[in-house]
């Protein structure tokens, strides 16, 4: 059986007519298939004024639905309405959908019980869908069957959006990587002279090899696994035996004792998932390194319906929606590029030289590096495949370290002693990634920048010799708990607290004022910033080596 996976746009402008408890309502496009998808939850009600309600309001839904371009719609969900009896609720139903040329599909019980079965549940169609078939289904989760819709016909089943280009890294592969890499002669990079040059060399030929043994290929997403690991065959083989006495309890006129046992069953079910579940995720937090995210993560996917990677956005520019891939990439593009301005227009000038605290009379002086040093500094990358523009990802180098150690030593130093940051560098990836509010609102995303691994390890080795030169020179405030080490916003909620208490205890009233700077590192010109840097001792090289890493920078 082949799976179809089906891309969908969540049409949020339609809860304007959802009215809880009387019309309950969600609006899906499944753009695979061309087809609207509107669920519908009617709760039981006796009120005549509710159900004018839900009918007005299914009206206004369907209309400003039949007023765009959809290929197919399909109404589905609990409506409370018996559509196996005559009925006055049955019948205005009827003559409203009819009226939209649309028509009921299930014409058998959909909620039974020992006293009763009724047809309370609908699938609504086009009238012009002729080739379906329909049947419900008891799965044991509720008293009501659920209905399955079969569509037979030519349908829409372009699955391209649901594969992903990407590379493949095998052990395997990655063990011949690293052989080939330690036969390569590096000569033309040691003898380059240009700096721009060595790197430039270095990446032709490292790329040239990474694309040879990791090629681009397609892979279909329907291969990739679940998260629900946490389910044994024992529990399938419970939930299957559950549902089985569930088909028995309501069909057959059994025991009291059968009931009782149902449900004493039900109950011990739960019970073994839900600690299923704790053992996957005690075992999910001993195996990471870092327990606390681990931890904030099954939090997150516990609390959260879904990732917070969007795919087939839409995006609001002006009074238009844009949902073209290559134009939403362009909106944002041109979002993140104008922050900036955006936030800093109208205010005055400020002079460079308004606010030097200290003047620092040493000069930073940038060393050189050696190959134990960045193997240091690679070995703490994280093991992960993500990487920036020139796909190479952390762990490939922390594994492949040792037979790229010297040309990376070489080129690194060509860096460091020249002032002279590598414009290859100098282009980040930019995933936009989802926050909060609206999901078609542009400033609800906030820039992830993905950077190559080896700028990282370069600039890395830049901060540990300015950060060592700063401290010596006692250039940081006692009060800067942030981006030092041994200092975070414990120390920094320790010290204020240490303070009030401290002004409590002299009878005085201590007064806080919190400020929130919006987009801080955005904002910051970069001209004032260099103008300040040599009153703090960063002179010569290490001031070319800041200044070159600020300049003619790019996103992609």
């Amino acid at each position: 059986m082949k799976i179809l996976w089906l891309d969908s746009i969540f049409l949020s402008e339609f809860n304007l007519y959802s009215v809880e408890n009387v019309f309950e309502i969600t609006v899906v496009y499944l753009t695979t298939l061309k087809i609207i998808l509107i669920c519908v939850y009617r709760p039981p009600t006796k009120q005549a004024v509710d159900y004018c309600t839900f009918l007005e309001n299914l009206e206004i839904t369907l209309n400003k639905i039949s007023n765009r371009s959809f290929e197919s719609i399909v109404v589905c969900g609990d409506f409370n309405i018996d559509f196996l009896v005559e009925s006055n609720e049955k019948e205005q139903f009827l003559n409203l959908i009819n009226s939209f040329n649309l028509d009921i599909t299930v014409k058998v019980p959909t909620r039974k019980t020992l006293k009763s079965k009724k047809a309370i549940d609908q699938i609504i169609l086009n009238k012009n869908t002729t080739r379906y078939e329909i049947m419900t289904k008891g799965l044991g989760y509720s008293d009501h069957d659920a209905q399955i819709l079969t569509i037979l016909g030519n349908v829409n089943t372009d699955t391209s959006n649901k594969t992903r280009i990407c590379r493949l890294f095998t052990k395997n592969k990655i063990n011949l990587f690293y052989d080939f890499l330690l036969q390569e002669s590096w000569d033309a990079v040691y003898n380059a002279v240009d700096t721009n040059d060595k790197f430039n060399l270095f990446f032709s030929k490292l790329s040239f090899h990474f694309n040879a043994f990791f090629p681009l290929k397609k892979r279909n997403l329907n291969n990739s696994r679940n998260n629900n690991s946490w389910i044994t065959q024992g529990i399938r083989i419970s939930c299957k035996n559950k549902r089985t006495l569930y088909f028995i309890s309501k069909h057959h006129n059994v025991s009291s004792d059968f009931h009782a046992y149902f449900r004493k069953y039900k109950s011990i079910l739960r019970k073994v998932i839900a600690q299923a579940k704790i053992m996957k995720n005690d075992q999910d937090i001993f195996k990471a390194n870092n327990k606390t995210k681990a931890m904030w993560n099954i939090v997150k996917n516990i609390t959260t319906s879904s990732h917070n990677f969007v795919e087939n956005l839409v995006l609001n520019d002006n009074d238009r929606k844009v949902s073209d891939p290559g134009k939403v990439a362009s909106l944002f593009n041109e979002h993140y590029s104008r922050i900036a301005a955006d936030l800093t227009k109208g205010l005055k000038p400020q002079n460079s030289s308004s606010y030097v605290p200290q003047k620092i009379f040493d000069t930073m002086f940038v060393s050189e590096t050696s190959s134990s040093e960045i193997l240091r500094i690679v070995s703490k990358l994280k093991n992960k495949y993500s990487a920036g523009l020139d796909e190479f990802p952390d762990c490939l180098l922390k594994t492949c370290a040792p037979a790229l150690i010297h040309p990376l030593t070489h080129i690194f130093n060509a860096s460091l002693s020249t002032g002279i940051f590598p414009d290859i560098f100098k282009t980040a990836k930019v995933r936009p990634l989802y926050k909060k509010g609206n999901k078609n609102e542009i400033q609800n995303y906030r820039p992830i920048s993905l950077l190559s691994v080896f700028s990282k390890t370069l600039e890395r080795l830049f901060y540990t010799r300015m950060e060592s030169f700063l401290r010596k020179n006692q250039a940081f405030s006692d009060s800067q708990h942030g981006f030092r080490k041994s200092k975070s916003t414990e120390t920094a909620i320790f010290s204020f607290l240490k303070d009030v208490a401290s002004s409590m205890d002299q009878n005085e009233a201590p007064i806080g004022i919190f400020l929130d700077l919006s987009k801080a590192f955005d904002v910051i010109d970069h001209n004032i910033l260099l103008s300040k840097l040599p009153s703090h001792g960063i002179r010569g090289i290490a001031l070319d080596w800041i200044s070159s890493y600020l300049k003619h920078r790019s996103q992609s």
